[in-house]
């Protein structure tokens, strides 16, 4: 009886450490700052001419963001999302009696890039939290509205068409989020994300669908604050 006491004693002592250490995952009331980087895949009017050549990847450049967010509660935060980096754009391979075809009877490719800047605020949502797991590893969606502006244009070299030069469009995206963290506030994440934009944002009118796209998937860390004490 007495070894059995003991047993229980020493159940209760280790689920109670155990749930110390979970503690620190609680992360209502607090503040966080993350920075991201990884490759975007721009998809525009005439994206479908890379792949026709052969050339699919060739719209994916790398891009980068700061966020600065506050959790409401456990389950739910809301976050202020910037970002950079340059994409990739293709004009139409229109064919006159001047066009110069390649060995393969191919128009030359009119490609271009610009600099795209974001500004993104978003609601995101603590799969852990909602679940009542304070646990390290945290799966988490979100979803937000905001802007976009396109700007520092290079030439495509095609004669018959012309780039806004400066664009300012609205914008939405959402994405999935699979954050770990440690005790300390620190965390690593990955982030797989999907944003539109409202033509002009790779320079030209709407030609066919209204909507330029993103593709993302990033990786990053992100630091938690200490919760404030009043």
């Amino acid at each position: 009886m007495r070894k059995l006491a003991t047993l229980i004693a020493f159940l209760v002592l280790c689920s109670t450490s155990l749930f110390g250490q979970l503690t620190p995952y609680e992360y209502g009331k607090r503040w966080y700052v993350s920075l991201q980087g990884g490759p975007v895949f721009f998809n525009s009017d005439y994206s479908d001419i890379f792949s026709k050549r052969g050339k699919f990847l060739t719209p994916t450049t790398l891009n980068c963001a700061l966020t600065v967010g506050y959790n409401v509660s456990e389950g739910h935060e809301v976050r202020l999302m910037a970002s950079y980096g340059r994409r990739i754009s293709i004009c139409p391979d229109y064919q006159d009696d001047f066009t110069v075809y390649d060995s393969n009877g191919n128009a030359p490719l009119y490609t271009y890039s610009f600099s795209a800047a974001q500004l993104f605020v978003d609601h995101v949502l603590n799969y852990n939290a909602l679940a009542e797991y304070n646990i390290p590893l945290c799966p988490k969606t979100y979803a937000g509205l905001g802007a976009a502006c396109s700007f520092d244009f290079t030439d495509p070299g095609q004669p018959e068409v012309w780039l806004y030069p400066v664009n300012i469009v609205p914008a939405f995206h959402f994405g999935m989020l699979l954050e770990y963290n440690f005790p300390s506030g620190l965390g690593v994440y990955s982030d797989v994300g999907l944003a539109f934009f409202f033509d002009r944002y790779n320079g030209m009118d709407v030609i066919n669908f209204p909507l330029d796209m993103e593709v993302g998937i990033q990786f990053g860390v992100v630091y938690h604050f200490p919760r404030a004490k009043f």
